[in-house]
């Protein structure tokens, strides 16, 4: 597998919980084509910078995945993507099924463009949606109407081969039974993946200052982990006849339809991060894996890449028990854990060397972690106390 992320960092409204690095655009500037050439010409010249250093890499491999995120790239012309698209095409091999995604929003002004996303090569769409409950989407700063977002579902079903959608839950003023329904409803149209994430607040966001000055009471561990516990059991009982899975700790999926791009991140492999704020990681010629992290300043990286430079913040070789952390901490999370024969064989690294064997065994014994046939993967419990759960077995 090998991955390309590209990375567009604008919306038009930042909702009160994000903590992702974006930045709030007007509409009038988004529009405007000289910003859209701009980046697009500024992508093209880390897309060309990363494909000489991997050049004659007998780890480079056919590019597998590319996956426009943000921010809210369906902002973006069909033209700026499409150029963006030709330029990887141009100078690293695709595979013959590779994925290419699109994160968008149910607003009728993205919608209105997915027919021109999906004629110049986009594939999958991963949808904002969030909620299916008009006050949560309004409290969370959405632009989008549940009637918006159920019409964007059914529009993309018949457009696009791949599809996905997001939705929070553990929301602080949502009761389980409340949250069931709507995921009831969620899985009542039939979708290929589902992403459910858990509320996470962060302390910088509106939403965290809200909490710290006691306008919003957030739920507890426990109490988000009684939510996780229902989704799971809900999903498992209503899908018995049905084919949707959970593969990740926050993901599901039919089989063959998970996201191949995630998957690129969950099992350690190589990506490429191109725009402000993107992150990467590379296998350069030396066999050292790099971290890869664009400027976080948006003006700082278009002035970079302008003058023929890189526009990266960092590029550094990662060091064995780094890499081993980060293997551990990604594979981890999905429900087939980390084949430690394989991770070998492609890295030349003994994950048993760097782990507490005595503490593995006694997280067995507890039935938090199994260890057999050169898979390492939690259980269902373990699974919820991950960061825990590294602490211990890491020496």
């Amino acid at each position: 597998m090998f991955g390309v992320y590209v990375h567009w960092p604008f919306c038009l409204s930042k909702c009160i919980y994000c903590d992702f690095n974006s930045n709030v655009i007007q509409q009038k500037d988004v529009n405007n084509p000289e910003l859209q050439k701009k980046y697009c010409e500024c992508c093209k010249k880390q897309i060309q910078y990363f494909s000489k250093k991997i050049q004659h890499n007998k780890y480079q491999r056919k590019v597998s995945s590319i996956y426009f995120g943000g921010g809210t790239p369906s902002l973006l012309s069909p033209l700026a993507v499409s150029n963006i698209i030709k330029e990887i095409v141009n100078l690293l091999p695709l595979e013959k099924n590779c994925e290419i995604t699109l994160e968008a929003n149910p607003t009728s002004f993205e919608l209105e463009k997915f027919y021109h996303f999906h004629e110049i090569g986009i594939n999958r769409i991963s949808l904002g949606v969030q909620s299916f409950d008009d006050n949560e989407l309004s409290w969370l700063g959405r632009k989008h109407t549940s009637i918006q977002a159920i019409s964007a579902i059914k529009e993309i079903k018949n457009i696009f081969p791949y599809w996905n959608f997001d939705l929070i839950y553990g929301l602080p003023r949502q009761s389980i039974n409340k949250w069931l329904k709507e995921l009831k409803f969620a899985l009542s149209l039939d979708p290929q993946h589902l992403s459910l994430y858990t509320l996470i607040i962060d302390k910088n966001t509106p939403l965290g200052k809200m909490v710290q000055t006691g306008n919003i009471v957030a739920k507890t561990n426990d109490e988000m982990a009684n939510f996780y516990n229902a989704t799971n059991k809900f999903i498992s009982n209503i899908e018995k006849n049905k084919k949707i899975k959970q593969y990740e700790i926050s993901n599901y999926a039919i089989p063959g339809f998970e996201s191949k791009h995630n998957c690129c991140y969950w099992n350690s492999y190589d990506y490429i991060g191109i725009g402000p704020m993107a992150h990467g990681r590379l296998t350069y010629n030396d066999e050292k894996k790099y971290e890869i992290i664009c400027h976080n300043n948006i003006q700082k990286w278009f002035e970079d890449l302008e003058k023929n430079q890189n526009g990266l913040e960092i590029e550094r070789s990662l060091s064995k028990q780094e890499l081993v952390e980060e293997i551990l901490l990604m594979g981890l999370r999905t429900t087939n854990g980390v084949n430690v024969k394989d991770i070998y064989k492609r890295f030349s690294i003994d994950i048993t060397k760097y782990i507490d064997n005595n503490n593995v065994y006694a997280l067995e014994k507890q039935n938090f972690l199994h260890f057999s046939n050169q898979f390492l993967k939690l259980t269902y419990s373990g699974a919820k106390i991950l960061d825990t759960i590294l602490l211990k077995i890491l020496k």
